[in-house]
């Protein structure tokens, strides 16, 4: 299959199923209600990361049956478990407990690392020299960029089709990297990841008709991980680091601001409030709509800034 046609193949699973996982949660009453934090009008259908898993997952496995390809699609189906089941809980009024979730997310990011997929080795800068990786080292870096990535995902998920636009500019820049860099292999991976947003935020664009939940934001932000440390971190350079890190740099940056707000305030690091950046504008009196222009337009800037990253480098 061409990248082009696992881009539409993602997109339209996507756009002709989740109509049927709003159906399917009105009937089960999956809703994430308007309490808390949240101040979206209505009680909203909670199923939609299901669809962005399926689809993302066929198209893989339709590209490949490699153990590569089902490693990825049985690991992120776990991703998708673990947060469906705290949507569930959530549309109970109640939280799956941090510890509990971080660490079976951090248990997933430790069998990805056994599956091959991981920060090995370094090259220094004006040189040649290649720095290797004791595998303990390795492994905690791996398991702290995908724990870490998931989370910044995650947390961008506050405002109507936010998270879905994030990752559907970073995939389409990581794809073009990707290709200059002539990894043909792992970019079927962007235009799976990308195709599956764009035909989910038809649907999650203001005002949202569903949400993806947590188990959708968790999905995309592995996936992203996923595709960085194997695509571009695996031998990473200094200029490979700064891509995800900058292309990223709005949920990164975000909630580091976030965690050391959290902590001057004494709360709790993982307890939700509305320190994020698309919280405090709209708190500010700033519109769901302008609010989103106004990051995209940022993203699209970090976008530009990683390419122009590698193609000077």
């Amino acid at each position: 299959m061409t990248y082009l046609n696992i881009f539409i193949l993602s997109f339209f699973v996507v756009v002709l199923t989740i109509p049927v996982s709003i159906i399917v949660a009105k009937k089960l009453n999956f809703f994430d209600f308007p309490i808390g934090r949240k101040k979206h009008e209505n009680p909203t259908p909670l199923l939609a990361g299901v669809n962005i898993y399926l689809s993302f997952s066929i198209s893989v496995l339709i590209v490949s049956h490699s153990t590569k390809n089902i490693n990825l699609v049985l690991l992120s189906g776990i991703i998708v478990l673990i947060g469906l089941y705290d949507d569930y809980k959530k549309t109970k009024c109640q939280d799956l407990s941090a510890f509990k979730k971080g660490s079976l997310q951090l248990l997933v990011a430790g069998l990805t690392y056994l599956s091959g997929i991981g920060i090995h080795s370094i090259v220094l800068p004006f040189s040649r020299l290649k720095i290797s990786f004791n595998p303990i080292v390795s492994f905690f870096l791996t398991i702290i960029w995908i724990f870490g990535i998931m989370t910044v995902i995650n947390f961008s998920d506050g405002i109507d089709g936010l998270a879905a636009t994030i990752v559907f500019i970073s995939a389409i820049t990581f794809f073009i990297i990707l290709m200059i860099k002539g990894f043909y292999q792992d970019s079927y991976y962007c235009m799976a990841l990308a195709g599956c947003c764009l035909g989910y935020f038809i649907y999650n664009k203001y005002p949202a008709y569903i949400f993806m939940g947590d188990c959708g934001s968790s999905f995309l932000g592995y996936i992203l991980a996923v595709i960085s440390l194997d695509g571009m971190l695996k031998q990473a350079s200094i200029s490979t680091i700064l891509v995800p890190i900058v292309c990223l740099s709005l949920p990164i940056f975000d909630n580091i601001f976030v965690v050391f707000s959290r902590i001057k305030d004494k709360q709790p690091i993982y307890i939700g409030d509305r320190k994020q950046l698309h919280y405090r504008l709209l708190d500010k009196g700033m519109s769901v709509k302008k609010a989103w222009l106004y990051l995209v337009m940022y993203s699209l800037l970090a976008s530009f800034i990683t390419l122009l990253i590698i193609i000077l480098k």
